[in-house]
């Protein structure tokens, strides 16, 4: 299978550090071309993989996570609808998407297959985002929470997928101590002091 799977600009692949959809993404590209697919990844030029890559940005764009919207969405934009332009022009039998909402301002008006995992928090304005692709069938949505998918009802949904590891970085051992390990984003959405009250 011909499958385009596409991501922010933000991290390289696989990322260092930080990068929580960047390590998904990674994993789940590199096990698709271990089983024959062939992926094309829209990245930047700085990521590694087996996969072939499609280029916009040569660096990490992550600088401008932090700078107001309109650079923000400049760079979004500029990297996603290349994007998929490169995309249009292929032949590609499948399309996996984990940008924010700009992909999906994209891929709606192609006709190829789409999955889009939904990363992001759904609050007040992503729920009047997604919401606008009620009832429409073009897109198979991924959530990565069961919370998630009930909280976003009528989408056409593919299923839930949680984020998965690499088991062999985190041996199991019997000796446990006194403290628990905590491996994602720290903030409400999250809400980690949940299980730091257990």
């Amino acid at each position: 299978m011909k499958i385009a799977m596409v991501l922010p600009p933000w991290f390289k692949i696989p990322p260092e550090g930080y990068g929580g959809i960047e390590v998904v993404v990674s994993l789940l590209t590199e096990g698709l071309v271990d089983k024959g697919h062939d992926v094309t990844l829209f990245t930047i030029s700085a990521s590694r993989t087996k996969a072939h890559m499609f280029r916009v940005f040569d660096e990490e764009m992550k600088a401008y996570l932090d700078k107001p919207t309109s650079n923000f969405l400049n760079i979004a934009l500029t990297h996603t609808l290349a994007s998929y332009l490169e995309i249009a022009r292929g032949d590609y039998d499948l399309i996996h998407d984990h940008t924010w909402k700009e992909g999906l301002s994209c891929a709606a008006f192609l006709n190829v297959p789409v999955i889009h995992t939904i990363h992001s928090p759904i609050d007040d304005e992503n729920t009047r985002f997604y919401n606008l692709f009620k009832g429409y069938q073009g897109i198979h949505f991924v959530t990565i929470s069961d919370y998630q998918q009930a909280s976003l009802p009528g989408l056409n949904y593919a299923g839930t997928v949680y984020n998965g590891i690499v088991f062999s970085k985190y041996p199991y051992s019997e000796q446990k101590e006194d403290f628990f390990f905590y491996m994602g984003r720290f903030n409400p959405e999250k809400a980690p002091h949940l299980a730091c009250e257990v």
